[in-house]
Formats: C-alpha cells, sequence, structure tokens
C-alpha cells in the first residue's frame, strides 16, 4: 500500500527510486499493489498501460480523493487492505500538500485528511512501515507530522 504522488513503476532500466515497485514486482516480492493519491501529472502514459494490463496494480488518483466522500474514500482503502492481507505501507511525503518533499506537491492529501486515512487502516496485518521523502525545509513540521501519521496508523486516532 503505497501512499504516494508517484508510482514508483517506471521502466526496469537500472534501479533508482522511481522504479522500486517496478523491481519488486519483476523479482516476484510484490503481488498485489495499491497506491493513493497518484498525480496524474507525473505519470507517464506506458504506466497507465501497464496498471490497465495487470488486475493486481490499482490507484487511487488524486483528483480521486477530491471526489469522494470521506467514507467512500475510507470503505475504498478498507477494501483494498482487506484485498492485500498483509502488506507494507509506504507514505511518501510528497502525497501530502505543500509539505517539503523533493516533489512540493501543491494538491494530494492534506496532513489532516491522511492522517484520518491512515486511522482506518488496520494495523494488524502491517508487515512494515516505511516513510519517506519528509525533508529538512521546515523539519520540526515535518518530523511532528511524520509523528501525528505513525500515532494514527497505530491506535487509529487523529487529529
Amino acid at each position: 500500500l503505497n501512499f504516494d504522488a508517484h508510482t514508483d513503476l517506471r521502466w526496469l532500466e537500472y534501479r533508482h527510486s522511481g522504479n522500486g515497485f517496478s523491481y519488486a514486482l519483476d523479482h516476484g516480492f510484490l503481488k498485489k499493489y495499491f497506491m493513493a493519491g497518484v498525480d496524474k501529472a507525473y505519470t507517464p502514459e506506458y504506466i497507465y498501460e501497464f496498471m490497465d494490463q495487470n488486475n493486481d496494480i490499482r490507484c487511487l488518483f488524486s483528483d480521486d480523493i477530491y471526489k469522494l466522500s470521506h467514507h467512500e474514500l475510507f470503505d475504498q482503502l478498507k477494501s483494498e487492505t482487506e484485498r492485500l492481507k498483509s502488506f507494507g505501507l509506504e507514505i511518501d511525503m510528497d502525497c501530502v500538500q505543500h509539505q517539503p518533499a523533493s516533489a512540493l506537491n501543491p494538491l494530494g492529501f492534506s496532513p489532516q485528511q491522511l492522517s484520518a486515512v491512515l486511522g482506518k487502516i488496520n494495523p494488524e496485518n502491517l508487515e512494515y512501515l516505511h516513510i519517506c521523502e519528509a525533508h529538512k525545509k521546515d523539519g520540526f513540521a515535518s518530523a511532528k507530522l511524520v509523528s501525528h501519521l505513525i500515532f494514527s496508523i497505530f491506535t487509529g486516532k487523529f487529529y
């Protein structure tokens, strides 16, 4: 389960941060993949074609987030975590509005929305948690948000 503005499904030309999940799929480490908060503007056409050919890869685009009610968003996420059974949780901070990350994003999840969504994830089947791209431009604010997200995941509570 990857919260990210990018799919990380780029070509397997050589290993880099834009193709980590491509390699995981290619090497059999990843069977099912769900991304939330992907920005269509950052996604090349060949990735759409790849996702269309694979029923085990699903995506919730950032503009879909705004079309769904909170309950619909929670239901979709719950459905995906049930489909994934045990799962890893990746949170790239560039999926959060205005967070200092490698790709500053004016759209995406609000901090409150992401915290609320993560509070609905059942951590019982969580195999690992990886939070990345929390840059130090405003390190204190980023650190506080990361701690709130972790709190939401493991307590089911959010601010």
